[in-house]
C-alpha cells in the first residue's frame, strides 16, 4: 500500500469569526498513521525581566493532548507537573522566575512526551545581589530588624552583615 498524506483544518470560531485555525497532517502507511503539524515553539512575554517576576508562556507545535515538560537552565519547574496540550498541541501557561536566579540568559525548554521540544530564551537583569554596608566610628544609621551588628574591638569601626 502508498503512503498517502491528509491534511486536516481545524477552525476556532465564535460568532462566526475565526479566531485560530491549525493544519494538521496525517501520513498514513499501511496500518500506521503519523501525524504532523507545525514545528513546536515557545513564546515567552515578557522576555527581559528582573528575578522573582512572571513570565507567560503560548507553547505550540506539540502533541495533542499531551502532558508538557517545563525545564528553566535543565531544572524542571515547580507545580508545572499537570501542563497539557489541548487538541490543537498548544497550552498557555504563567511561571514564576525563581528569586535566586542570576542575571544574564537563560533559557526555558518545552518538552513533550513525543519528542518534540522548543526552546525559548529569557534576560534576567537588574537583580544587586545582596547588600553590605559599611559603618565607620560610632555612626548610625537606621536598619532593618533582620540585621546583626558586629564590632570590631581593635579599629571601632561596626560592620553590617545580612
Amino acid at each position: 500500500m502508498a503512503d498517502t498524506l491528509r491534511a486536516l483544518t481545524f477552525e476556532r470560531r465564535s460568532r462566526g469569526r475565526l479566531l485560530s485555525w491549525a493544519v494538521i497532517g496525517f501520513v498514513t502507511a499501511g496500518n500506521c498513521i503519523a501525524w504532523t503539524q507545525n514545528p513546536p515553539q515557545v513564546d515567552a512575554a515578557p522576555s527581559v525581566l528582573p528575578q522573582g517576576s512572571p513570565v507567560s508562556l503560548h507553547m505550540s507545535g506539540f502533541a495533542p493532548n499531551s502532558r508538557v515538560v517545563l525545564q528553566l537552565d535543565g531544572a524542571t519547574v515547580p507545580n508545572t507537573y499537570n501542563t497539557y496540550t489541548n487538541f490543537q498541541g498548544t497550552v498557555d501557561r504563567k511561571i514564576t522566575i525563581p528569586a535566586g536566579l542570576q542575571n544574564g540568559v537563560h533559557r526555558i525548554v518545552v518538552g513533550d512526551l513525543y519528542g518534540h521540544n522548543a526552546q525559548a530564551p529569557i534576560t534576567v537583569q537588574g537583580n544587586c545581589g545582596a547588600p553590605t554596608i559599611q559603618l565607620f566610628n560610632s555612626i548610625r544609621t537606621p536598619v532593618a530588624p533582620a540585621t546583626r551588628w558586629q564590632s570590631q574591638a581593635q579599629t571601632g569601626n561596626a560592620l553590617l552583615r545580612q
